[in-house]
């Protein structure tokens, strides 16, 4: 980047969210500011998120830290997913929508993330893309605040002030922004995600039992005690329920006996391509879900765009598709290359795993026998999306988070459409199948940001629908669906307001 004075970010009629108005560098002289390009569906960006948040907490007088929203995808451009993301990420500091991508040109942004730090004088000092080291990058900030601090140019108190922790409701008191979920021997299996929890219920959503204290955090123990972080993805066995604890970067193990918490593989921090090795000391990076098949427990590992397994009985973790660079190619698993898989759904008999591919809207198919192959059955790239039904090769999802298949066809959670896709991989067609179905719910709210589905019988489908914080059934023979747990209407579980 060659600009030096930074581009004024403020302008008329943008939108602000996390602040009662909005900001101007020129206010912010004195003061080292971090501007964040970020979209919410980049995992490299939420990546960045507890970075910034330390250095928040660390420099509340000195530094601030302003989120520039600027959009990849279409539904990206919507204030209110916008606002839930913010919410559900936990982001406290303030975010400017920059939808019509001017402060993006401006400053020649290419990639997501970018962090631009402008120094007290109003100079840009640094441009990072991508992915900052954690502990580097603080090093940085906190020799910046020092240096400028010697000179006598940092200011003091912060005009926002320190960032506020974020709200949560009381665990327990319904569901916050729950994703994927499993149904076995009669019970459902939540990964209530806003709420740092797994939920064990009923069929008709009555949780049982709650799994995790509620916080934020990394510990093992007892139900009560145990901590997750953003938990995402659920598969269950007889003996065990399986998390994928995204924030922590770790696959955990609930024993079903005492629902004890162990975990299995990752250490708490975000970790590189996924080598060959022990579980206890592989690193893991934001794994999405999770598929069991015998000792075997698929991830999708989607901080460096691959597949893993591990290896149950040796304790084993290893690759099985994806270089861990992202794009859409075809080919041998392990030349294959993905972009941020996410859900996932095994075909036992057929050796066959379906996976979704969210950055390029893509559903694709690994092949477990014989040689390990990657094939896309519907989805054009990272940079081709829609509504499209039709033909496969002509169908068009958004940033689809979960899947399920039955016999030959596929139920996707279309997410960013805001709806349930049916793909008949037999007649090779795409169809959105909420169209002719009828909403039993006395007050009618349309599903947001589906995240997760899993079968309660062979008609019956379960979706969490996330940005409502409720559970849908969908009765596939009668056509029709309604709340099952939660209230259409339900508000966010986090402090995020729009200026």
């Amino acid at each position: 980047m060659s600009i030096i004075r930074p581009p004024e970010i403020a302008t008329a009629g943008a939108t602000w969210l996390n602040t009662s108005r909005p900001l101007s560098l020129r206010e912010l002289r004195g003061k080292l500011v971090v501007l964040d390009f970020w979209t919410l569906g980049c995992i490299n960006c939420v990546h960045v998120i507890p970075t910034l948040r330390r250095v928040e907490r660390a420099f509340p007088e000195d530094v601030v830290v302003i989120g520039i929203h600027s959009p990849k995808f279409t539904a990206e451009q919507d204030p209110e997913r916008v606002g839930q993301a913010v919410s559900r990420l936990g982001i406290t500091h303030p975010v400017l929508l920059d939808n019509d991508m001017r402060l993006w040109e401006e400053y020649a942004v290419s990639g997501w993330p970018t962090l631009v730090i402008i120094e007290p004088t109003g100079r840009i000092g640094r441009v990072i893309r991508g992915e900052p080291d954690p502990d580097g990058f603080f090093r940085y900030m906190e020799g910046a605040v020092e240096g400028w601090g010697e000179m006598g140019l940092l200011t003091g108190a912060a005009p926002l002030g320190a960032p506020p922790e974020a709200e949560r409701p009381a665990p327990g008191a319904g569901f916050s922004f729950p994703a994927r979920l499993d149904f076995a021997a009669g019970r459902l299996f939540v990964a209530d995600s806003g709420n740092n929890q797994v939920a064990l219920c009923l069929a008709d959503g009555t949780v049982l039992q709650r799994i995790g204290g509620g916080s934020q955090g990394f510990v093992d123990g007892e139900p009560g005690e145990a901590l997750f972080d953003r938990p995402e993805g659920i598969a269950v066995d007889d003996s065990y329920l399986y998390v994928a604890d995204t924030g922590n970067h770790a696959i955990r193990a609930v024993s079903l006996d005492d629902y004890t918490v162990s975990t299995l593989a990752g250490a708490g921090e975000r970790g590189g391509l996924l080598p060959f090795g022990p579980s206890f000391s592989v690193e893991l990076a934001s794994p999405a879900d999770l598929a069991i098949h015998g000792s075997s427990l698929y991830f999708s590992n989607s901080g460096t765009h691959q597949l893993g397994v591990l290896d149950l009985t040796s304790g084993q973790v290893r690759a099985v598709a994806g270089q861990g660079a992202e794009n859409m190619v075809d080919g041998p698993a392990a030349r294959a290359l993905l972009a941020q898989p996410t859900g996932m759904s095994l075909d036992r008999e057929k050796g066959l795993l379906y996976f979704l591919d969210s950055e390029s809207s893509a559903v694709r198919c690994l092949q477990l026998t014989g040689e390990p192959t990657v094939h896309i059955l519907a989805g054009k790239g990272l940079f081709t999306w829609g509504a499209a039904d039709g033909p496969l090769r002509e169908a068009l999802l958004q940033h689809p988070h979960d899947l399920v298949h039955r016999g030959h066809t596929l139920y996707v959670a279309d997410s960013y459409n805001d709806t349930i896709r049916e793909l008949d991989l037999q007649e090779g067609t795409a169809n959105d199948l909420l169209a002719d179905f009828t909403c039993l719910d006395p007050v009618y709210r349309p599903l947001a940001e589906p995240g997760g589905l899993a079968w309660a019988s062979s008609d019956t489908l379960i979706v969490s629908d996330t940005n409502n914080h409720r559970l849908l059934r969908l009765d596939l023979e009668a056509r029709t669906w309604q709340t099952l747990r939660g209230r259409p209407g339900q508000e966010s579980a986090g402090p995020w307001s729009a200026w």
